[in-house]
């Protein structure tokens, strides 16, 4: 009888077979749910998904410590959360590769840059009874001048705000005057004695990037001008009045004007985030990490579970007597 020699690729594959079972039967994945169900931060989900058992004694020991670290910080400070950071990944990365990014990404990454810092200064602040996640909370890079380079020029609405440049807010006077002095000469086509009957309706309306009033058709002749548009019955065409094009040339001159510097300001913001993509992602990762362990702290103390901490120091005593 042939006597049938394990291999070492077969003791592995065993190995692996009793820990997936294993996991099975203590249902591993109700576990991960739950404990996704307790992060804050869109990064930690993925870290719970990919979370597996420890079997090595040191690093058991270390992820013990890491959550008991993090019922401590629990218990003396009920803001440490990053809920509502929106994935800002890929806007930085847009920006890493010279892209522009709008207002309001602008403003999704101050913010996350803001929820970052603020959790770093609190994990900071008791990093005495908290020494594993204090470093890792310093792997979050300060890029609070960012925010502020963000916040003084991008409105809460996302629009750059007049003094974001010199130029820009001088640029915006003249626009306005500008558009005051062409609807002013419109208003007056509108309102002219000579014209009742003609105007179909005393509005300014705006057909492409020009100023247009509404004249009805069969008489458009007695209002000179450029046709842009006409209405889904042909009863009513959009003109522009020859007497209001130079107007309109210098309001829209301004405005392309002041759009480029907007440009200009989004594009020199977007460079700077570019340039310290490599930092953001860093505290992206690492803000992650402490948001994965607190979920677990927050899971322990949801099962009314001991303190490893504790656990650890009543079993040394023990050992001791």
């Amino acid at each position: 009888m042939t006597e049938r020699v394990a291999t070492p690729e077969g003791a592995r594959y065993k190995a692996q077979y009793i820990r997936e079972r294993s996991l099975q039967l203590l249902d591993y994945d109700s576990i991960r749910n739950n404990l996704s169900q307790k992060t804050t931060f869109y990064r930690s989900v993925e870290l719970v998904g990919a979370m597996k058992p420890s079997y090595l004694i040191n690093e058991v020991e270390i992820l013990q410590s890491e959550t008991s670290e993090a019922r401590y910080l629990l218990n003396i400070s009920s803001n440490l959360s990053l809920g509502g950071v929106v994935d800002i990944s890929d806007p930085v990365r847009r920006s890493d590769l010279g892209g522009i990014l709008t207002g309001q990404e602008l403003l999704d990454v101050a913010s996350s840059i803001d929820s970052f810092s603020h959790l770093r200064r609190l994990v900071i602040e008791h990093s005495d009874n908290a020494t594993l996640l204090g470093e890792i909370a310093r792997n979050i890079v300060d890029l609070s001048y960012l925010s502020h380079t963000i916040k003084s020029k991008v409105a809460p609405n996302g629009l750059v705000v007049d003094t974001a440049t010199p130029t820009l807010g001088i640029l915006r006077r003249q626009v306005r005057y500008a558009y005051t002095r062409v609807t002013n000469a419109l208003n007056n086509v509108i309102r002219d004695n000579d014209l009742d009957g003609i105007i179909q309706d005393d509005v300014i309306s705006v057909r492409g990037d020009r100023l247009v009033v509404q004249v009805k058709s069969n008489l458009r002749g007695r209002v000179p001008g450029v046709v842009h548009d006409a209405s889904n019955t042909g009863a009513t065409l959009f003109i522009e009045p020859f007497t209001t094009v130079n107007l309109c040339n210098s309001w829209r001159e301004l405005v392309l004007e002041e759009e480029r510097e907007v440009a200009r300001v989004l594009r020199d913001i977007s460079a700077q985030a570019g340039s310290l993509s490599q930092e953001i992602t860093d505290s992206i990762e690492a803000a992650s990490e402490l948001d994965f362990i607190l979920a677990r702290a927050r899971l322990s103390e949801s099962l009314a579970s001991p303190d490893p901490a504790l656990t650890a120091e009543h079993k040394t005593s023990c050992e001791e007597l």
